[in-house]
């Protein structure tokens, strides 16, 4: 009996496209190499905010994204977790079985906002929204896009005695600019769709958003795209991919020289830094450590994710966040006493409820 050796699904109903897949490449032989990795967080520490920024920062939910480290990105790991990434599931295909990024570990890795108000809004033309929102329009706005560089230019640097006006323009394009080189970053690589700029007028209606599933629902389209064979880049918040990884799979983690911050949130500042190094690896490499996985090797539980982390258990509080109904079910999670409130104020924010569990002082609810 002749042996059928094609890798691809046995039943194609639901991974019905394997043909345009990079899978069907790969067993081939044709391989694309490392796809080139478009995230921009490394000029985000030169904008210059000021404390009044800050605040309408962080009442329009941007609060811990604007802590995202500067990482440098392992394209040949994103490449290979690509590989197993099917659009039609938006599933990781595993030898595990199927894994994905959810809405918890967007939460708990970006701290962005994943209950509120859908990431939609009037879209007006592209030069009236930056004179109406920015107060000027760049030379070169085609295709609705504007260059990052442009707006690092002329309001990276905000004066502390600027007025109102002044200081939500310039708040306006470093969140334009935070979300262009992050979470909505494109495979232009240096521009971001103006589109955005309308949802952020207004800075406390901006903070109703749920900002978090936005940037989920992108990354899923955007590792779609990138796992087709005709296609050699990849943009999304790929620090996301990177630390999911490190988290839920324990590949491509770095050595650290010290003992990475676990006292953090969100959870991505723990590979802040570049007190590490990673082993270099190649594509195939990453292939046979993704094909290696026993189940032992996946963290899916979050008690024994954060609780990893956590060395001195008698100075920290767990925490339950839940909710009856929606993706997020339960975390628990360790936290030092003086994190508590914000901790619980932060979920609260979220639609959660909380209970806290403590050594020293038994176990009481917080209503959210």
């Amino acid at each position: 009996m002749e042996l059928n050796e094609d890798p691809g699904p046995i039943d194609n109903h639901v991974l019905y496209d394997q043909d345009n897949h990079v899978s069907s490449a790969v067993w081939d032989g044709q391989e694309r190499g490392v796809l080139r990795c478009h995230e921009h967080t490394s000029m985000l520490d030169q904008w210059k905010l000021t404390p009044k920024q800050i605040k309408l920062v962080e009442k329009a939910g941007f609060g811990y994204l604007r802590l995202l480290p500067a990482m440098s990105l392992d394209n040949a790991l994103i490449a290979a977790l690509v590989e197993r990434w099917r659009r039609e599931t938006n599933t990781f295909h595993l030898i595990v079985g199927e894994l994905t990024i959810t809405l918890e570990d967007v939460a708990l890795l970006l701290g962005l906002a994943i209950d509120g108000e859908p990431v939609i809004g009037p879209i007006s033309a592209p030069s009236a929204a930056c004179e109406k929102l920015l107060g000027r329009v760049p030379d070169d706005l085609n295709g609705g896009m504007v260059k990052l560089t442009w707006l690092k230019e002329f309001f990276s640097e905000c004066p502390e005695d600027a007025l109102l006006e002044e200081t939500e323009r310039c708040t306006r394009a470093y969140l334009l600019y935070l979300v262009g080189s992050t979470i909505f970053s494109t495979t232009t690589g240096n521009k971001v769709p103006v589109m955005y700029l309308s949802l952020l007028e207004n800075f406390e209606e901006a903070g109703k958003f749920a900002w978090g599933a936005g940037a989920l629902a992108f990354l899923y389209r955007s590792l779609g795209n990138a796992s087709l064979k005709s296609q050699s880049t990849v943009s999304g918040c790929l620090t996301l991919v990177q630390c999911w990884s490190y988290s839920r799979l324990n590949v491509g983690q770095p050595k650290f020289n010290q003992d990475p911050d676990s006292n953090c949130f969100p959870f991505v500042l723990k590979w802040k830094g570049k007190s590490g190094c990673r082993t270099k690896c190649n594509v195939v490499s990453y292939r046979k450590a993704l094909d290696s996985l026993n189940p032992c090797d996946v963290s899916a539980d979050n008690v024994t994710y954060l609780m990893n982390s956590v060395k001195e258990i008698n100075k920290f509080a767990l925490v339950l966040i839940h909710r009856s109904s929606g993706f997020l079910t339960r975390i628990w999670t360790m936290q030092p006493y003086q994190n508590i409130y914000k901790l619980v104020w932060f979920y609260g924010h979220l639609g959660l409820c909380c209970c806290v569990l403590t050594r020293r002082k038994g176990t009481f609810p917080i209503a959210a």
